[in-house]
């Protein structure tokens, strides 16, 4: 129309000017020229109405288009508004971004040409359009490549054509902008990492069969993200790549897909997962955190469970495929809807904390094959009231079934070392029975298993350490087997209702507070073997102050003159003989003070000369003192020790025979 138009006045103004130009003329003539005037001034009048109707029309086409179609208006953007390279071997223009002019026209719109002074543009260049302000952008079909940060942080940036030539699109090339869906070109071949990370508003992607692999955080927290179209032809999808995609709730993986890295789907929306078996594997917390993820399919070649691989997730029951090997640490912790899990039987690698914190767990076969139980496997497992422990288990490791819902435990006979707090406040736990077997005990086993009232220790046991039954308030009676020798620190501390303890012959040392605060124990019996008992070991209740005090209730059996004596003497312990009878209290024996006047000295010797010849009497106090070699017999070879010890030969009395 307005070619026509320009066609119309250069017609006109012709006509006026031939009409002007003649001369002379007549009134008629006058007439008519004025005529063809004011014709011209009433066409041109009309054509330009008609035109700027046109005009306005087109727009209001046009604005209707825009809103339907981005980019219907393809006027390019001027080339004076952009700074770019001329590369001379291939002859072709990389954007580097806008010019000064092309800032300062603030636009919101960037049609980019096809060409630049008659060269193809077939590059934006790394930062090119960092930061810029632009909403909507066409890209012509002659780009192959984008560069990294080429739109990062163009937060405006909702719509783009991207060229369907694109070969490579490089790293953080769209971070945080505000990219609303896209559709990744056939033919691209790389896309770089954190390519599309931060996008806020970015829900829809389609990726092309031509992309082998989605490197790390390509998606990385985008959280209206909920339709993703994943190509046959991708065999890789790199760590992080989806991670905090929350909006994520389903997902297709292609057949042809082997790797899953770590964390690439953390923290996303999943919810039920199906992984082909061409993976092959999957990486450390792959699916961690996701806290709709109910059920999970996983592939029959998959030979390893990485560490944390589903921990914190919503699953209710899994079956591990038979070829799995290893399952490792923390792979299923905090899966605290996991009611049960089916393991292959021929399993021997399942590593600490697998399972830790799984509340809802209620039934797991351990396989045949494993032989150590690793540490906090079990720990906080509150539903897990029985297990079966596998005929071939040798070591059950610290922490194992740490605050379990355990109510009876029999350890085979096989295991030989039970670790640190394994079954520590397991608040259930009535009844355990050890095995034959067992050689170890750690400490704090058994601390804080407030129900437990029967224990039958079994096995070649020489020690109980620290803790091993602490604030077992529940427990009445316990028999110590006849090959433990130590009972070391706080064993039996704090156990309320404790009032019968069975210590065997074996015994030679019980250890700093071993039964303190045990205020039901009214009476106990020490064998003759005991020959240290440490501080505080009976006898005291401690307050919750922290104050400690005599419980004025507790009678000690002993062998006069023993370790326990003493003790039951220095703590004002009521002592009795093993037949309930008083031990009438004696002087300590002062070897070598025949003549029982506090000192040792040749007088004594001669003493004991004249007694062995029979020609002086002693008391029974001399006479034990006499008996410097402790052979309850006075002879010779107690005034030779006794000289011996004079010239000072010997540092102390008696001297035991060799």
């Amino acid at each position: 129309m307005k070619n026509n138009f320009r066609k119309t006045i250069a017609g006109l103004l012709s006509l006026v000017m031939i009409a002007s130009a003649a001369a002379p003329v007549s009134a008629e003539e006058s007439t008519a020229a004025v005529s063809v005037e004011t014709a011209a001034e009433v066409i041109v009048t009309e054509a330009a109405e008609e035109t700027t109707d046109s005009e306005q029309t087109d727009a209001g086409t046009s604005d209707e288009t825009t809103a339907e179609d981005p980019f219907a208006d393809m006027t390019p953007t001027p080339e004076e508004y952009f700074e770019y390279d001329f590369t001379i071997s291939t002859k072709t223009i990389q954007l580097k971004g806008l010019s000064d002019a092309g800032k300062e026209a603030g636009l919101k719109t960037i049609i980019i040409p096809d060409t630049i002074s008659g060269y193809p543009v077939n590059a934006i260049n790394n930062d090119s359009f960092y930061a810029c302000e632009v909403e909507t952008l066409y890209m012509p079909d002659s780009v192959l490549t984008i560069g990294n940060n080429a739109f990062c942080a163009c937060t405006n940036l909702k719509n783009i054509r991207l060229s369907p030539n694109l070969e490579r699109i490089g790293s953080t090339a769209f971070t945080m902008s505000g990219i609303e869906s896209i559709e990744l070109p056939e033919g691209l071949t790389s896309l770089g990492s954190e390519c599309f990370a931060g996008c806020s508003y970015l829900s829809s992607v389609t990726l092309p069969s031509t992309l082998s692999s989605i490197k790390s955080l390509t998606f990385q927290d985008c959280p209206r993200l909920t339709d993703v179209t994943l190509p046959e032809g991708l065999t890789t999808i790199l760590g992080s790549a989806f991670y905090n995609c929350y909006a994520l709730s389903e997902i297709t993986f292609p057949s042809t897909l082997t790797d899953i890295s770590s964390s690439a789907f953390a923290y996303t929306g999943l919810n039920n997962v199906v992984i082909p078996d061409s993976v092959t594997e999957i990486g450390t917390a792959a699916f961690s955190n996701c806290y709709s993820l109910t059920n999970i399919t996983l592939p029959s070649t998959l030979k390893v469970i990485r560490p944390d691989l589903f921990m914190n997730s919503a699953l209710e029951s899994i079956s591990i495929p038979e070829t799995v090997e290893e399952i490792n640490s923390g792979s299923f912790a905090f899966c605290k809807n996991l009611t049960s899990i089916t393991l292959p039987d021929n399993l021997t690698d399942l590593r600490k904390q697998a399972f830790y914190g799984c509340s809802g767990l209620t039934e797991i076969k351990l396989p045949s094959a494993l032989t150590t139980i690793t540490d906090h496997l079990f720990n906080g497992c509150t539903s897990l009231k029985t297990i079966e422990l596998p005929a071939g288990l040798t070591k059950i490791a610290d922490y194992s079934f740490y605050g379990s819902g355990l109510e009876t435990i029999t350890i085979p006979d096989s295991v030989t070392s039970i670790g640190i707090s394994s079954f520590s406040h397991c608040e259930s736990l009535t009844s355990v029975t050890t095995g034959a077997g067992l050689t170890k005990l750690g400490k704090w086993v058994f601390s804080d298993c407030s129900a437990l009232t029967d224990v039958n220790l079994e096995g070649a046991l020489t020690t109980l350490d620290n803790y091993t039954f602490a604030e077992c308030d529940a427990l009445t009676n316990i028999t110590i087997p006849d090959n433990i020798t130590t009972i070391k620190e706080y064993v039996f501390s704090g156990c309320d209702s404790l009032t019968t303890v069975t210590l065997p012959e074996t015994l030679t040392s019980i250890g700093l507070q071993a039964f303190i605060n045990c205020p039901s124990m009214t009476e106990v019996s020490v064998p003759a073997s005991v020959t240290s008992v440490g501080s505080l070991a009976f006898g005291y209740i401690l307050h919750e102050d922290g104050s400690l005090v005599p419980s004025n209730t507790l009678t000690m059996a002993v062998t006069a003159d023993s370790a326990a004596h003493t003790y039951a003497t220095e703590n004002n312990i009521p002592a009795v003989d093993y037949e309930g009878n008083p031990i009438e209290e004696t002087q300590p024996a002062n070897y070598g003070d025949v003549t029982l006047d506090g000192k040792i000295d040749l007088r004594d010797v001669v003493a004991l000369n004249r007694y062995i010849a029979q020609t002086i009497n002693l008391s029974d106090e001399a006479k034990v003192n006499a008996d410097c070699c402790l052979t309850e017999t006075i002879n010779s070879a107690d005034s030779q020790v006794l000289m011996e010890f004079i010239l000072e030969v010997h540092e102390s009395l008696p001297v035991l025979p060799e």
